[in-house]
């Protein structure tokens, strides 16, 4: 009887549940995916700051607060120290090297859910993006790691009982009931399965235990008067449903007979189930995959969605047709608003490493996914009842997304060209140099910035004068570098006809 009670059926994760593979219109009814750059500029070192005391630890300025004191003797005059620089001497810049090869970018990747039953839900999202071009490549995303949470969902009990009751009774019982008799002024009283006693009418009593009043004939005692009694018997017989059947030969009499059974059994059994709802899951995790495709992981747990925004810092590296160009930084053009003298003007490297190539650096956006859907029972909170379909799909293209413009990656620099009056074409300012160096370059001579740019032109436009054998040597002797024209000599017309060209635009 108890064993009809059956397993708890709590811990199932779904009532039903069935998985298809649906194609990729299906899954954009169901998930939406795209994404978006946001660029990190890329800064070029400014020119020098000298440092003053403000530059200093704590500990520094008061050595330097101290050794000032022991000099001067007021407060304003050591104040006025106090603010000057602590080198009037720019330091000689050595060679900067920028590489424009290797990128980071924050990138914003947004999934959304576009069923509106809050039952539905994305339960996997693995995103893909891949370059449209093969000489990028992806080398490492900081800041998004492989993380694993716990969820606790709460607890769920069931509890089932089960109790049955047998009842009935089984039994015999037997009553006998005296009749009476008067014959001849005596009294009779005949009790079935006993004696028969006869009372006299003197008085006298005789007690016949063994004389048999049924079908016979008996003698009174005492009297001549002969008494001839007829068998007076009374059947009752009695059963669980109480009939009767009741028969009287001229006297008063019953015997009752009654059956039945009487028991009871009684059958109880409890059955008890908890279920502690915890769930270990991946938050998000990131990973490079072997066609050079950087994806990003997501898998959901009872009752969440994964819809929302995913920011990564992803970066990466061009591994072919790399160039270089390089820039030269002049410093001391001008002393008190005038020309430097050319040995006296000071000089560094700026190199640039770039990809060459002539188009933008797009990322074209993919992914596969696993959609949940319950089909009936979606109103209870628990899922342990829900009939639910999973959706698998995979979307090879949701569009692209520029992650570099060819104008990114491509040094923006200054130069000089010469035209003549009608407008022609003449040559380009190149730079030889320096002399006796390591960094010997030949080529045109590129500016980082308009400000540097400008501010040579007019130096030279003031100074062309010392222009001796179609060469013009700036710096100091150990280096030297030497200015020519990339079509001819260096001419004092060539030199005024130069005009800003930029590279990269």
């Amino acid at each position: 009887m108890t064993g009809c009670i059956g397993n708890g059926r709590l811990t199932r994760r779904y009532y039903s549940e069935t998985t298809t593979t649906v194609g990729k219109d299906t899954i954009l009814k169901e998930v939406s995916v795209f994404g978006n750059i946001q660029p990190e500029p890329i800064v070029i070192p400014g020119k020098f700051i000298p440092k003053t005391a403000f530059d200093l630890s704590p500990e520094g300025q008061k050595a330097l607060i101290q050794a000032i004191a022991s000099k001067e003797t007021t407060s304003d005059a050591i104040i006025k120290v106090l603010r000057q620089p602590l080198s009037e001497t720019t330091p000689q810049e050595p060679a900067k090297f920028i590489d424009l090869t290797k990128f980071t970018r924050i990138i914003t990747l947004t999934s959304k859910k576009l069923s509106v039953l809050e039952a539905d839900r994305i339960s996997t999202l693995d995103i893909g993006l891949k370059s449209n071009t093969p000489l990028l490549k992806f080398t490492g995303c900081d800041k998004i790691v492989t993380n694993y949470l716990t969820a606790d969902l709460g607890k769920l009990t069931l509890t089932r009982t089960l109790t049955g009751e047998l009842g009935g009774s089984f039994g015999l019982n037997q009553t006998n009931t005296t009749s009476t008799q008067l014959v001849n002024g005596s009294t009779l009283n005949n009790t079935s399965g006993g004696g028969t006693t006869i009372t006299n009418v003197d008085g006298n009593t005789t007690n016949n235990s063994n004389t048999n009043v049924s079908g016979g004939q008996t003698t009174v005692a005492g009297g001549s008067t002969n008494s001839s009694t007829t068998d007076v018997g009374t059947t009752s017989n009695s059963s669980t449903t109480g009939s009767s059947n009741t028969n009287t030969n001229g006297a008063t009499g019953q015997t009752g007979f009654t059956s039945g059974v009487n028991g009871k059994l009684t059958g109880s059994r409890s059955f008890y189930e908890e279920v502690g709802l915890r769930q270990r899951y991946i938050n998000l995790s990131a990973y490079m995959a072997p066609d050079s495709s950087m994806h990003f992981y997501q898998e959901s747990i009872s009752g969440v969605d994964i819809s929302g925004n995913i920011i990564a810092s992803i970066s990466m590296a061009f591994i072919g047709n790399v160039t270089e160009k390089t820039a030269i930084k002049f410093s001391n053009l001008f002393t008190d608003g005038k020309p430097s003298d050319p040995d006296k003007i000071k000089s560094s490297h700026l190199v640039f490493s770039y990809p060459a190539i002539d188009e933008d650096v797009r990322l074209k956006v993919s992914f596969n996914t696993t959609v949940r859907k319950v089909k009936k029972r979606h109103r209870t909170i628990s899922e342990s009842d829900d009939e639910m379909i999973r959706l698998v799909g995979n979307v090879d293209s949701t569009g692209y997304i520029t992650l570099l413009s060819k104008q990114e990656i491509t040094p923006l620099l200054w130069y000089f060209s010469a035209f003549d009056k009608q407008g022609k074409y003449v040559g380009t300012l190149e730079i030889e140099g320096p002399e006796n160096s390591a960094e010997l370059y030949a080529g045109p001579l590129y500016f980082s910035s308009y400000e540097s740019s400008a501010e040579f032109i007019q130096w030279l436009k003031s100074s062309y004068k010392k222009i001796e054998e179609c060469c013009f040597k700036i710096g100091p002797e150990a280096r030297k570098y030497k200015l020519k024209s990339s079509s001819g000599p260096l001419t004092a017309e060539f030199v005024s006809n130069l005009q800003f060209r930029i590279y990269g635009r």
